[in-house]
């Protein structure tokens, strides 16, 4: 199953400005954020929360960012 991760990436750039902001906010190397926008790499549950909460993402909203 693929998904499409327009609304989350748009949610970055909204809230970080860009990836490398939400990156060192995150704690991980820029590429590890693209290889899981690009589906390369699938989410954890705890992925999810950590992103989420950091995004200002509220549960009720997981599926529009995450399950697109």
């Amino acid at each position: 199953m693929s998904y499409k991760y327009n609304a989350l990436k748009g949610r970055i750039y909204e809230k970080f400005d860009n990836m490398t902001i939400f990156a060192d906010a995150l704690g991980v190397p820029v590429s590890q954020i693209s290889r899981r926008l690009n589906g390369e790499v699938g989410f954890s549950q705890k992925d999810i929360e950590t992103w989420a909460t950091l995004l200002e993402i509220k549960p009720s909203e997981y599926g529009k960012y995450f399950f697109a």
